[in-house]
Formats: structure tokens, C-alpha cells, sequence
């Protein structure tokens, strides 16, 4: 079963709410910057992986996803069982409301960003990698992995191909898994990477190890040594060499947005006040620092909070977070209980499997109030195996 349900309970403030929250506090700012696909006007963005449900939850926002156009890096539309723990997206969606419980928004767009694409070449369990169309793949204890990787790594074929969701990490010259799951009928294949060779005159380049022939899609006149790019491949090398039926730059410029919510990887760094998140300038020459700016480096995973104008995004807040933590801490679910085993402490929640231990906190209800269809909220960490979650609290709704 996916990790995500297309139906169940939505969280509180629904979408009519929203809109109507959107218009009054629009009359008094003067309006937005531009509009969504519902005709409301656009004034929050997020970027990064998604760490719950009931809506999804990116960045410890609340966003409902009902009604929202969902795509993908080309602009397809997608299926909502596309929405899983660790997916990458970019949400575009309507003003922060505080509903007393944390902050909502409505998504007008979201969309889901794959890095990679292709066939696993290597893997090192011990050292906790895959090696995916030449590029590096570093799992930490917050990757999720498919049901059907539960376990992780260790459960992936040598001969599968994924999909792995990530953040690029250019200190490490790896990609940092948020998210992998099979991925058997993928054609063409894909890859998002740092150039690091060019030949104009014989049409080749490189991304780390993968070497690509790009005679078939040419070369954007403005790629250069060091830039990101996006390339989709044929699905069988010739002596080692990838055809690339499509190249173009990689532009994930972050709008110009009141609120904005950025997960992800310093991969320019100057100084605490200055650097970059995902190819994102960032301005922290204001912000604060809750957990300190020690760890602040290249390649250091990072929240940021701030507002954007022109692509550069003011820091209100930045968080430094590290990945040698037991799993996500912060995963968040609601719905109702589809499946339960009372005698396994285990449930069925948003298509997740949740466990439940001694060490769990009930509030509203007891363990023995849980069964099938009671409707549940849900804080928790990953498990040991990538897939399922432990719950250190559980709200009951009787």
C-alpha cells in the first residue's frame, strides 16, 4: 500500500476558509504577488520534503492540498498518490493562518521533484550508499524508503530501478536521500547533478562519473562547469556512455512570496549571513539563529524562514539541523485508522504503518480506544526500517 491515500478526514480550517482568510488579509496588504491555479492569489511558497499528512506538512506548515494542481518537474499532472513521506516538492499556496494548532496554508500548486532516476550501479550498505547513474546517493536515518524497501537499503535488488528524492550536497559530491522507492517501468531515466566537464566540440559531458552524450539534445549555450542541470537519458548506455535526449538548466528560483519555507543544503557559502540553499541566495544578515550558526557550512542541511523578493530570500529564522538524528522527530499524521492490530501495536494511518509502544503518550483516549475508522492524530519518528513510523504521541477522538 502507498504511504499516501488519495480520500480521508482533511485537517481543520478548510478550504473555503482559507480563500476567505486569503482575500481579507490581501484587502489589507495590498494584495499578492502573483496568482495560483485557483485564482487566489500566491503569497506562500515552501521548498523541501514532505514530513506528514492530514494535509501535507512541509517545513512544519500545514498545507491542504485539496483542489491544488499537482505536477511534476515537467509540468505533468500527478496522481495524489504521488504525495509520500520524504517526496520532494515546491509548494505554491495562500497566506500562514495560525489555527492555534500551527500554521496552515492552502496549496494552489505543488509540485514533486525527483533527482534521480535510473538503475542502482552499486550500493554499500555499511556505509549506508547507492550509487545511481554515477552519482553518489548518502542515506541518512530520515531517508523513508517505498514498503517495498522496508528495511532499506538492504532490501533494495541489486538490479532495481528507483527513484531516490534528495537535497544535492556539494561539499559531499553526493546526493542526500530524503525518499526511494522502485521505479521499474521509468523510461526515459533522469538525473539532476552539478556539471563537472564540458566538450563543446566533441558534445560530451560529465556529471561526476556518468559521461553523456548530448549530439541527440545539444547543449544549452549557457551551461557551464558547476551549474545543476536536469537531463533525461535514454535507458541503455553505449560502451559506458549515456545518451541524453534532453538538457536544460536547472531553475528553481524561489518566488517573490511574504512567507517562504526552504528546506535544504547550503551549496554556496560565503558566511553565516550570506550563502546559498539549493541554488537559493539567502540574506541572514537579520535572522536568528535557534539552534546557533556553528554548524552553518557547505552542505549543511538547513530551515529557512524568511520572506523573498527577486529570487533572494531574507531570513527571519535559520535552523541548522543535523542527520545523525534517529529519523525524522517531527512527522505528523491525521485521518482515521484504515487497518489495526491490536495485538502487533500497529495501525494503518494516511496508508502509513504506525507503531505504538510503552513509551507512547495518549491523549483524548487510551490504547484501548483505538479501532478501525477512529479518527487519530499522530506525532512520531521514523522506524528502524525507512517505512513505517513510531508514535510518541497519539490523540484519540472519541
Amino acid at each position: 500500500m502507498p504511504l499516501s491515500e488519495t480520500g480521508g478526514w482533511r485537517r481543520a480550517l478548510p478550504a473555503l476558509a482559507f480563500v476567505v482568510a486569503a482575500a481579507l488579509l490581501l484587502d489589507g496588504c495590498g494584495g499578492g504577488v502573483d496568482t495560483g491555479g485557483t485564482g487566489a492569489p500566491a503569497v506562500s511558497f515552501a521548498q523541501g520534503p514532505i514530513s506528514g499528512f492530514g494535509s501535507i506538512v512541509v517545513g512544519g506548515v500545514h498545507y491542504d492540498e485539496a483542489g491544488a494542481e499537482l505536477v511534476d518537474a515537467d509540468g505533468r499532472l500527478l496522481d495524489p498518490s504521488s504525495l509520500t513521506l520524504g517526496t520532494m516538492t515546491r509548494i505554491d499556496a495562500g497566506p500562514l493562518v495560525d489555527s492555534g494548532s500551527g500554521l496552515r496554508a492552502q496549496a494552489f500548486r505543488v509540485q514533486v521533484l525527483d533527482t534521480l532516476v535510473g538503475p542502482v550501479e552499486a550500493r554499500n550498505v555499511a556505509a549506508g550508499t547507492l550509487t545511481v547513474l554515477g552519482q553518489l546517493v548518502q542515506t541518512t536515518p530520515g531517508t523513508a524508503f517505498d514498503m517495498a524497501y522496508s528495511g532499506g537499503l538492504s532490501a533494495i535488488p541489486s538490479s532495481a530501478v528507483v527513484v531516490v528524492f534528495g537535497q544535492l550536497d556539494p561539499a559531499g559530491g553526493q546526493v542526500v536521500a530524503t525518499r526511494i522507492a522502485p521505479r521499474p517501468a521509468a523510461d526515459p531515466y533522469s538525473v539532476r547533478a552539478a556539471v563537472t566537464q564540458i566538450d563543446r566540440t566533441a558534445m560530451r559531458l560529465s556529471l561526476g562519473a556518468l559521461r553523456v552524450d548530448a549530439r541527440l539534445s545539444g547543449l544549452p549555450a549557457t551551461l557551464a562547469v558547476g551549474d545543476v542541470a536536469r537531463l533525461k537519458l535514454r535507458t541503455t548506455p553505449a560502451g559506458g556512455v549515456w545518451t541524453a535526449i534532453e538538457i536544460s538548466g536547472d531553475d528553481l528560483r524561489v518566488p517573490t512570496r511574504s512567507n517562504v519555507e526552504l528546506e535544504g543544503r547550503v551549496t554556496q557559502f560565503a558566511s553565516v549571513t550570506r550563502f546559498s540553499v539549493d541554488g537559493v541566495p539567502v540574506d541572514a544578515s537579520a535572522a536568528s539563529f535557534p539552534a546557533g550558526s556553528n554548524g552553518l557550512v557547505l552542505g549543511a542541511r538547513v530551515e529557512v524562514e524568511g520572506s523573498s523578493t527577486a529570487g533572494t530570500l531574507t531570513a527571519r529564522t535559520v535552523k541548522v539541523e543535523s542527520d545523525n538524528q534517529s529519523g525524522h522527530e517531527d512527522i505528523e499524521l491525521e485521518g482515521r485508522i484504515s487497518q489495526l492490530d491490536a495485538v502487533a501495536r500497529t495501525f494503518m494511518l494516511r496508508g502509513v504503518t504506525v507503531l505504538w509502544d510503552d513509551n507512547t503518550v495518549f491523549a483524548g483516549g487510551r490504547a484501548s480506544d483505538l479501532a478501525p475508522n477512529r479518527q487519530l492524530a499522530v506525532r512520531g519518528r521514523l522506524a528502524a526500517d525507512g517505512s513505517s513510523v513510531i508514535a510518541t504521541s497519539i490523540h484519540v477522538e472519541l
